[in-house]
């Protein structure tokens, strides 16, 4: 996964952390009241009410972008834990991307090497 810090606005703060804790398996800090982090090395991940952004990204909005090895991997280990393919697996040339929802509307990008074997070709996710 790449290095970076992602600020995630939701409704639910506290719900969004408990479960990208679920699925990433990192503990939990939580600095005041409704705003949760969690940190696994290098990323650090920040839930804050959506009511106090200051300007508030459309439905479209990417939350957070994970760059990693394996996508298929990664794409399943979300599933399982109740994201939702949002559109089919891109190849996008040395690439791939895959756009997932997580179970409060966040939009996540996973972005990794192109898949190989059934995988391939552009085929629907989830």
């Amino acid at each position: 996964m790449q290095d970076g810090f992602q600020s995630l606005w939701c409704a639910d703060p506290d719900a969004a952390a408990e479960w990208y804790a679920g699925v990433l398996g990192c503990p939990i800090e939580r600095p005041r009241p409704r705003v949760a982090r969690i940190r696994f090395d290098p990323i650090d991940l920040a839930f804050l009410p959506a009511e106090q952004n200051p300007s508030p990204p459309d439905d479209g909005a990417v939350w957070a972008w994970f760059t990693v090895d394996d996508l298929v991997g990664a794409r399943g280990l979300f599933v399982q834990a109740g994201a939702t393919a949002d559109g089919p697996l891109l190849e996008l040339g040395a690439m791939s991307m895959q756009k997932l929802r997580d179970p409060f509307g966040g939009l996540i990008a996973l972005i990794g090497p192109p898949p190989a074997g059934p995988e391939a070709g552009g085929s629907e996710a989830g």
